[in-house]
């Protein structure tokens, strides 16, 4: 734009200054009985080829101008580079483009050279503002045009002006010629509607300059494009994307963002060809951080299959597990943490990011750009200049965060009002000088609202005897709207209160209700004997004092909670704990579906199933039908922890592993009776074991706890436990002719397995966050 600011610098611009003019450029006329030069609208865009024939060569201009809102802004390519400036006279500012470079100006301070097509009045002291239309065009009341007539241009007819002005402070005289589109004649950018507006077509400039020795002028303009509005919008006075300004003024500032939430993402990696998803909770009140992967196949990669992480900032723990095979890694949080964040007193422990740490609020200088559509999606963009990033080899990046506008209101839950002022929508990472390096991540499902539960998928990680399964009693006969999605993270946070435990602890919550009594179900998990990176963690008890501290605050009645009705929170049932009891393992897992307790347990149900016993740590022997009776049930059940009735089942089939994980014995203990007074199975006569195999015992069991006259409302499909169908008796006679036990399997059992996600792995305790993960320069 600078070559056209030559002829704007030395013939358009300026308001004219009579003074000695060249006669041999052109003579004053006096305005003629003609037609006015049409009325130019205050908003269009038009694209200029300016033919500077004086200095040989050409340079192509797109300019939008917007006189209402005080704006401009201009795109120019000449010499085969490009160059755009933005004016926004409002804020006093001048953005200079060349290529991934920009320069910040005052608007009221730029040189006339610099302002280019649109001026600046000054305005006595008032806020500057862009030129007028007539300014830009140099025609007006106070410029003397003479009507010229009609001719044809590039085959368009036009109507056409002259004029003869010196411009004193420059010692210039040029002749300019204005050719307009004949009124009536349709131009290809405009409707019909608009047939009658006459629109620029070219202008002609030729003159020369004063002193010695005088340069000549000649400047040919064609105008095509020209429309009564811009096509791009607001876009048109924007600085382009991922150019960051540096010095621009704050004008809007950065959204809030609530400390707690959860959202899901897909990302994509230009280079790599790569889009891939995740999920994550971000929980600053309760120390926690979960988020849900797939990583990208990779030699280096431990696993590619998907994967949950949980990292417990209270006890500085990190688990992770493999959603496929049940494995788990517990580990430091520092090892593989996407929220840790290293204290800046201490390098060897790490803590959370906050909520604007994660967003990468804190270490950079953001300024707002305006208003972007992502998706259809009207929002609000910032932008930041980072030189700290990717670690270890950093380069310029720019940063770009989109908020959805205010007035949009995402359908996910809020725990305040902020989700219906802004919400997080796009984030773009570009490289300022490597355009390879460039990834983007996309979000939805944005909420405010993180139940505690969702982090309660660490069970994989302890084995049996590092679970204790407890049972716990309200009763009373409670309203069928009871919120019993608020009851249950009012009872994990509440069994961890008087557990002494962290929530983390109490997992696998398993919520039945009955007319007179609402039974709960939950797993202690033992601590572990990994040391935490936190700088004070929060270890707790083992799990044989969690319990004792539960039994004994179920005893003095102190858990108790006021559960709302439905929604309505003013409206709240009170219940209280009566009673607590130590019950089996109950393991819904696909891999396997059992119930544990002690050294004895159920293959296929909690309460009913093929009867196993732990022959040694760990090696796990089945029993023989034949001589089994109902006083050898009776006893089993007992050591399951079931003082009810029992029933004695007959060639109890293995239950086929829906992961094909085998539960069968390798020996069987054979001739088994007992008296009924047992404390446990292995206590009772038998024949000894034998590898053989034979045709296996099983129990059902009858809780009298619960009311086993009353029908439980069927479990949810994601909870729903593993089913037996029993017939109504069997004997121990022949199993060919005696009916056999068919273990079936609900939906529930595959329904926990995990859903397949990416994420793009982190490095840890530098401040970066979910967007820094290990496996990122590899994607690159």
């Amino acid at each position: 734009m600078g070559r056209l600011s030559g002829w704007i610098l030395a013939a358009v611009l300026l308001t004219a200054v009579t003074g000695e003019r060249d006669p041999s450029v052109c003579m004053e006329r006096p305005p003629n009985a003609g037609p006015q030069i049409p009325v130019l609208p205050d908003v269009f865009q038009a694209y200029v080829e300016c033919n500077l024939l004086d200095k040989g060569y050409s340079v192509a201009v797109m300019e939008y101008y917007d006189g209402p809102r005080n704006r401009g802004s201009i795109r120019s390519e000449a010499h085969g580079s490009t160059r755009m400036v933005v004016y926004d006279f409002p804020q006093d500012e001048a953005f200079v483009i060349t290529g991934p470079t920009c320069v910040t100006q005052k608007a009221s301070e730029l040189s006339m050279s610099q302002l280019g097509l649109f001026g600046v009045n000054s305005g006595n002291g008032t806020t500057a503002h862009i030129y007028s239309v007539n300014q830009v065009f140099h025609f007006g009341p106070q410029v003397s045009l003479f009507y010229e007539g009609t001719a044809e241009v590039r085959g368009i007819p036009v109507q056409w002006w002259s004029t003869c002005q010196y411009m004193a402070d420059l010692d210039v005289t040029f002749f300019g010629q204005y050719y307009f589109t004949l009124p009536g004649y349709q131009s290809a950018a405009y409707s019909l509607d608009d047939a009658r507006n006459p629109i620029p077509v070219r202008i002609n400039v030729t003159g020369k300059t004063g002193g010695f020795p005088a340069r000549h002028i000649s400047h040919v303009y064609e105008f095509s494009q020209f429309r009564a509005n811009i096509d791009a919008g607001v876009a048109a006075f924007e600085t382009p994307p991922h150019v960051y300004c540096p010095g621009r003024e704050e004008t809007v500032p950065l959204p809030p963002v609530p400390q707690v939430f959860s959202f899901q993402s897909e990302v994509a990696v230009g280079s790599s060809r790569l889009i891939g998803n995740f999920k994550e909770w971000f929980d600053t009140g309760n120390q926690l951080v979960r988020y849900d992967t797939k990583p990208p196949s990779s030699p280096d990669a431990p696993t590619s299959n998907p994967v949950s992480t949980v990292d417990d900032f209270n006890t500085g723990l990190s688990y992770m597990i493999d959603k496929r095979t049940g494995e788990c890694t517990v580990s430091a949080v520092r090892n593989n943490s996407a929220a840790a964040d290293d204290l800046p007193v201490d390098p060897f422990h790490v803590r959370m990011m906050t909520a604007e740490e994660f967003f990468h609020f804190e270490n950079a200088s953001w300024a707002y750009v305006g208003e972007v559509d992502v998706g259809g999606l009207p929002c609000m963009k910032w932008i930041a200049l980072r030189e700290d990033f990717p670690p270890g080899s950093p380069i310029q990046t720019t940063w770009e965060w989109s908020f959805a506008q205010p007035g949009w209101t995402s359908a996910m839950p809020s725990g305040s009002d902020l989700t219906s002022e802004s919400f997080p929508v796009m984030l773009e990472v570009r490289g300022v000088h490597r355009t390879d390096f460039a990834f983007s991540y996309s979000i939805s499902l944005f909420s405010e609202v993180v139940d505690i539960t969702n982090f309660d998928v660490v069970s994989p990680c302890f084995t049996t005897d590092q679970k204790k399964r407890v049972q716990i009693i309200f009763p009373g006969q409670f309203p069928a709207e009871l919120n019993l999605n608020w009851f249950r993270t009012a009872l994990k946070k509440g069994v961890a209160s008087a557990a002494q435990v962290s929530s983390l602890r109490v997992t696998d919550i398993q919520i039945d209700r009955y007319p007179s009594q609402i039974v709960v179900e939950a797993t202690l998990l033992d601590v572990t004997q990994v040391t935490g990176d936190v700088l004070k963690p929060v270890s707790g008890v083992n799990m044989e004092e969690a319990f004792v501290n539960l039994r004994n605050s179920v005893q003095q009645g102190t858990l108790r909670f006021l559960v709302p009705i439905g929604h309505v929170d003013f409206n709240r049932e009170p219940l209280r704990a009566s009673f607590v009891r130590e019950i089996g393992i109950h393991s819904t897992a696909a891999e396997q579906v059992t119930y544990t307790k002690g050294s004895v347990r159920l293959v296929g149900g909690r309460t009913s199933g093929q009867l196993q016993l732990e022959r040694t740590t760990g090696e796990w022997g089945g029993v023989c039908s034949m001589g089994w009776d109902v006083a050898s049930a009776r006893v089993a059940c007992r050591q399951l922890g079931y003082d009810g009735a029992s029933q004695a089942t007959y060639c109890v089939n293995e239950p086929v592993s829906p992961r094909s994980v085998s539960t069968t014995p390798v020996t069987w203990l054979s001739g088994v009776r007992c008296s009924g007074t047992e404390d446990s199975v292995l206590s009772c006569g038998n024949s000894g074991w034998q590898s053989a195999p034979c045709d296996s015992a099983g129990v059902i069991c009858i809780d009298t706890v619960v009311p086993a006259t009353t029908q439980a409302p069927p479990a949810s499909p994601a909870s729903a436990p593993v089913t037996m169908e029993t017939p109504p008796a069997s004997t121990p006679g022949s199993c060919d002719q005696a009916p056999q036990t068919a273990v079936t399997y609900g939906t529930g059992v595959l329904a926990g397995t995990a859903v397949a996600m990416l994420v793009l792995g982190g490095v840890i305790g530098n401040g970066v966050g979910f967007l820094v993960r290990r496996s990122l320069p590899q994607l690159m």
